[in-house]
């Protein structure tokens, strides 16, 4: 799928992206052999399954390896979510707090306050960025984009937060 197309389905969708700032794991400085170092992860946990595969399809042609599962799979359940990460060990995540947006935010607080997931890099997306404020509330927030989106400015975030 090219670029224009990922950002016509974004823009269609009016996703909002909303960044929060959490350290970045050390996934890319290769082995002790003098391997060179693998491509980050990053998992995409999205309540569309299209647009998991969408923004995968883009991460990897930017060079990134990525994993993604629809947020239906996990059913806001804390403990599956948390285990999917820990699996994969994603240098940075992507999740989609989806309606009902308080209860998306309660299940994905749970799995980043884990001593494995907290340094993480972090990128939520959101279709309402006001009920995504009301229960996150502003100081969390480093960054937001407002809809429409351009695919590239979702990937300058991903590159930015890798780069940390």
């Amino acid at each position: 799928m090219c670029r224009q197309t990922g950002a016509f389905f974004l823009q269609k969708h009016r996703r909002l992206i909303t960044v929060y700032q959490l350290p970045v794991s050390d996934r890319t400085n290769g082995d002790d052999m003098g391997n060179a170092p693998a491509a980050p992860l990053v998992a995409v946990v999205n309540e569309s399954a299209e647009t998991v595969v969408m923004l995968r399809m883009a991460l990897e042609d930017e060079g990134l390896e990525t994993v993604g599962e629809s947020l239906v799979d996990f059913g806001n359940d804390p403990t599956r979510l948390l285990s999917y990460f820990e699996e994969h060990d994603p240098a940075l995540i992507v999740y989609d707090v989806a309606p009902p947006y308080a209860e998306s935010w309660r299940a994905f607080k749970r799995v980043r306050d884990s001593e494995s997931i907290r340094s993480r890099p972090v990128l939520l997306t959101t279709t309402d960025q006001q009920a995504l404020a009301d229960v996150v509330g502003p100081a969390d927030a480093v960054e937001v984009l407002r809809k429409p989106f351009e695919l590239d400015a979702f990937l300058r975030i991903v590159h930015s937060l890798l780069e940390r």
